[in-house]
């Protein structure tokens, strides 16, 4: 069966964001060099970051790279400026029909934060609580696919450059589309009027890090996640903060953010792919 989760999220983006610079791949580029564990992340014409993990003799790596690319001059020009995203005025729903598929996949984006956002170690814990961190856990698994109602559903927070968006999908049956809708709409609202629960924070925590700890354990994943900290003003460190950061988080730090980001006051967009 077709699940086409790469063209709904490109739907979900422009419905939430129209004119976005990321949707023409302006903002950033992303290229896997190879070698060690090495990672190239490009801004632009003129700005990058090389970074290389692993059992490696740090003065060769770094004369070999100045030997490679000290000479190299930008060939191409600077990008313009990216076009603003357009604000969404109201909530938009998009529903979009296509043959061949077996499953309707849901999608719902709530404008969230930039890379740098203070809040991203609450929407982290946030996300650990309402679908598992990448793992099978959560409000949304537990009443969604514990009932047997959808292949799958998950949340994840996608902070960009500029604003973000916190997402939640589901990949479900057309008959059952429409309850799946109302069960996720019903979650939001709870987590929203009454945060979480001591042991459901507990949980996520420990899912949050673990997820965390898995995604970095071999050299390429830490080069990358290091050169794109370090392009993006964080610091190649920061990922080692990580863990502390996400056990100060608080109960009241949960509630603040979903009300911030999932309440009524942040405005959505959903966009459904279906079988015709």
């Amino acid at each position: 069966a077709m699940l086409p989760t790469a063209d709904i999220l490109i739907e979900v983006e422009a419905t939430a964001y129209p004119g976005s610079p990321s949707l023409n791949n302006t903002a950033s580029n992303v290229v896997y060099t190879g070698g060690f564990g090495a990672w190239k992340v490009q801004a632009d014409a003129r700005h990058d970051r090389n970074s290389v993990y692993g059992d490696v003799d740090a003065a060769e790596v770094k004369r070999q790279i100045e030997y490679s690319m000290g000479g190299l001059k930008a060939q191409a020009k600077a990008p313009f400026a990216p076009v603003a995203a357009l604000t969404l005025m109201q909530p938009k729903n998009t529903v979009v029909t296509k043959t061949g598929l077996a499953q309707v996949v849901q999608f719902y984006g709530f404008p969230s934060i930039d890379v740098k956002g203070a809040d991203r170690y609450a929407i982290d814990v946030l996300d650990g609580a309402m679908s598992g961190a990448n793992l099978p856990g959560g409000r949304l698994h537990a009443r969604l696919r514990d009932n047997q109602l959808v292949y799958a559903v998950h949340a994840f927070d996608q902070p960009g450059v500029d604003k973000g968006m916190f997402v939640i999908y589901a990949a479900t049956t057309k008959p059952n589309s429409q309850r799946v809708q109302d069960i996720i709409r019903e979650e939001v609202a709870k987590v929203v009027a009454s945060g979480i629960a001591p042991d459901e924070m507990a949980r996520a925590k420990t899912m949050m890090i673990a997820s965390n700890a898995i995604e970095n354990q071999d050299n390429l994943s830490q080069a990358q996640v290091a050169g794109s900290n370090e392009l993006y003003g964080l610091g190649f460190r920061d990922n080692e903060s990580y863990e502390a950061r996400i056990n100060a988080v608080t109960l009241s730090d949960v509630q603040r953010v979903a009300r911030k980001y999932l309440g009524d006051g942040n405005i959505s967009a959903q966009a459904i792919v279906q079988p015709q």
